[in-house]
């Protein structure tokens, strides 16, 4: 029997911020992801996310918290 040998890279951080005065928002900050080489590149996918209460980080900003995947592909020349 053969089993493949899955050369995955894990990588995964999580910030949380909290403000002392009400001007500014507390918030969450992660990321998820894994990537694995294969023949000179990279391929990663990865998950981001960011909870912050109404109001935003810059001027109630909805595109501050969203959650999104974003797949890449990377090398060197």
């Amino acid at each position: 029997m053969y089993f493949y040998k899955a050369d995955l890279k894990f990588s995964a951080y999580l910030w949380f911020k909290q403000f002392d005065n009400d001007a500014q928002y507390d918030y969450v900050d992660l990321s998820i992801g894994v990537y694995r080489p294969f023949k000179g590149i990279d391929i990663s996918l990865t998950y981001y996310d960011m909870d912050v209460g109404d109001g935003g980080l810059c001027c109630d900003s909805h595109n501050n918290r969203a959650d999104r995947l974003d797949v890449a592909v990377s090398g060197a020349f």
